[in-house]
């Protein structure tokens, strides 16, 4: 899981460097093209998704609703392959900033509650995830409950799968998920008091 997201960061790096829109069609530039096609059976993000064009700023949405359409043309084509998960929290970092501003609707904050809950893990944002939870109405306490335990259990078996390079790493991101459901719950008990 982890070789994985290293391996998107690695893709990404070398695409973002890249000064060409196109491969080149020389032997070499063919086969950096088979090496990212095949990686995407490992977790990498294809070259020519949305959030890759929003990251380079050949599309620039000029709004929250806009990126949720290149967000959900992009997750269309991912459903179900190695690479799902990472380009859905690759699009998280881009939609959260607007996300708890106040520019989502109701439905929009639950979309992406939502979408979180049916990913592998969501790792790089647990803080994030509780503090939409906390601005988002419309969801019982009870819900919210629930989702808490299931966000909470789908990222435990994530860390547990995870092959850390330290002990102190994976002991680290435990106690980040657990301080941060532990921190929701009491600023949520605080604010009914």
């Amino acid at each position: 899981m982890k070789n994985a997201f290293y391996l998107m960061l690695a893709a990404l790096a070398f695409v973002g460097c890249s000064t060409d829109k196109e491969f080149n069609t020389s032997e070499e530039g063919l086969s950096l093209k088979n090496r990212i096609e095949e990686n995407s059976d490992k977790g990498a993000i294809p070259v020519d998704s949305e959030i890759n064009k929003v990251s380079s700023g050949e599309i620039k949405p000029g709004s929250l609703s806009e990126m949720i359409d290149l967000y959900q043309i992009d997750t269309q084509k991912s459903e179900g392959t190695a690479y799902d998960t990472n380009l859905k929290n690759r699009w998280l970092f881009s939609i959260y900033k607007p996300l708890l501003s106040g520019e989502a609707t109701e439905e929009e904050k639950k979309f992406f509650i939502q979408e979180q809950l049916k990913m592998e893990h969501n790792l790089p944002h647990i803080a994030n995830f509780y503090k939409l939870l906390s601005i988002t109405s419309g969801i019982s306490e009870a819900e919210k409950e629930a989702i808490c335990s299931r966000f909470k259990e789908n990222n435990d078996a994530a860390i547990a799968d995870i092959q850390w390079h330290t002990a102190e790493e994976k002991k680290q991101k435990q106690t980040e998920l657990l301080l941060a459901g532990r921190n929701y719950w009491l600023l949520k008990n605080a604010v009914k008091k």
